[in-house]
């Protein structure tokens, strides 16, 4: 505003014929307005620049580039930290310096030339080295120049507090506390989508990968039920039966390393898990029954049970397969351990990998590739999907 009132007034001077004329700068003086004009533009263009590139930022990814950046990322992202805790602070100083230094311009400027050639190097000066050039490196570089001017830049949050940090309480009172960046679930799984190397923006995530992550991303919104094999399509013992020479070779063509045990005449009263690699000590012509085996527990659990869950017992080594049973009617919470119910069928440590990574893992005697057994196994189509330099 006082510039344009300059030029008004300049204007008015040459319409009416009186000239206002500046007093005669020494050499001194000359270079000491230069420096102050140099300095505010850099100032300004500083402020600017920092406004774009310290506000596109905050606190959460600060502490990604702490986790998971370089050694140098991590240095600027400490730097950088302390600045972000407070950003209606750190935006109202940036603003207020910035208008400062742009208001101040014109002042020495008049100093320096008539009205009219102030006006054009405060536009030009100011637009290109106070705005554009600023603001294109900070958008590119914006943490290194952060991270450098993190120290300059809490002097001044220090030195304009009187001024910033009321106004910037009302901010915070008005708009509430900033908030971080947190991605839920449907977004997280749209990011990686986006960081395929498919997808064309640059990405380095290969499909499977992107299908592994969201296997995590979805396991704990999924149910041990929706993976378990139906207890009318488990293959399954008799408690009586005779482990003779023909039991002993179905057995080993079941190609299952556990094999659950029912009382005789039903297969609802399950009575434990034996492992095949230990039928290798049994005698065929003993005339052993599986009920005299030694038989391991096996753990019954809530249907509704979630695969985490799931995974977290399996990974104790307790058990590698479980019984699912039909939850209580009743709405009120109930333990995940269930004893005396209806089984429904059987979940393994295999079938919570597959949920996992979104694909069914196909052993040398599998037959089928899903729990209902409705798909055979195709092994010239399932080598197709692999690379080239493992189809041998």
């Amino acid at each position: 505003m006082r510039l344009l009132m300059a030029v008004f007034s300049g204007l008015a001077a040459n319409d009416t014929g009186h000239h206002h004329h500046h007093p005669v700068l020494t050499d001194e003086q000359w270079f000491m307005y230069i420096s102050i004009v140099v300095g505010l533009v850099l100032l300004a263009g500083l402020m600017s620049g920092l406004t774009l590139g310290l506000m596109s930022m905050d606190v959460l990814d600060m502490e990604v580039l702490r986790r998971s950046g370089s050694p140098q990322e991590k240095a600027w992202a400490k730097r950088i930290e302390p600045v972000l805790r407070r950003p209606h602070f750190l935006l109202v100083t940036l603003v207020l310096c910035n208008a400062a230094a742009t208001e101040a311009l014109p002042i020495f400027l008049d100093r320096l030339a008539d009205p009219i050639t102030a006006v054009l190097i405060s536009i030009t000066v100011v637009l290109i080295f106070g705005e554009i050039i600023p603001q294109a490196i900070c958008s590119r570089y914006g943490l290194q120049v952060g991270a450098y001017s993190a120290w300059f830049v809490r002097g001044l949050m220090m030195s304009c507090a009187v001024i910033a940090w009321p106004i910037s309480k009302i901010l915070d009172h008005l708009l509430g506390p900033e908030q971080t960046a947190l991605f839920r679930r449907s977004e997280l799984k749209a990011m990686v989508d986006i960081h395929g190397v498919d997808y064309g923006l640059g990405g380095d995530l290969s499909e499977d990968e992107i299908t592994v992550i969201r296997g995590a991303l979805d396991l704990s919104n999924k149910t041990a039920v929706t993976c378990m094999t139906p207890l009318e399509k488990v293959y399954m013992l008799s408690a009586d039966m005779l482990l003779n020479e023909a039991a002993l070779l179905s057995i080993l063509e079941s190609g299952h390393s556990r094999i659950p045990v029912h009382k005789p005449g039903n297969r609802k009263e399950l009575i434990g898990i034996i492992l095949v690699k230990e039928l290798i000590l049994v005698d065929k012509e003993a005339s052993t029954r599986v009920g005299e085996l030694k038989m391991r527990s096996a753990p019954q659990l809530r249907a509704d049970t979630r695969l985490y869950d799931m995974l977290r017992l399996f990974e104790t080594g307790r058990c590698h397969m479980a019984v699912l049973v039909q939850p209580p009617a009743q709405s009120t919470p109930r333990p995940s351990t269930v004893h005396h119910a209806e089984p429904l069928g059987i979940i393994t440590i295999e079938d919570v990998i597959e949920e996992l990574l979104q694909q069914e893992i196909v052993d040398e005697t599998d037959r089928y590739i899903d729990n209902l057994r409705l798909q055979r196994v195709n092994a010239a189509l399932l080598t197709s999907s692999l690379p080239k330099h493992l189809r041998k």
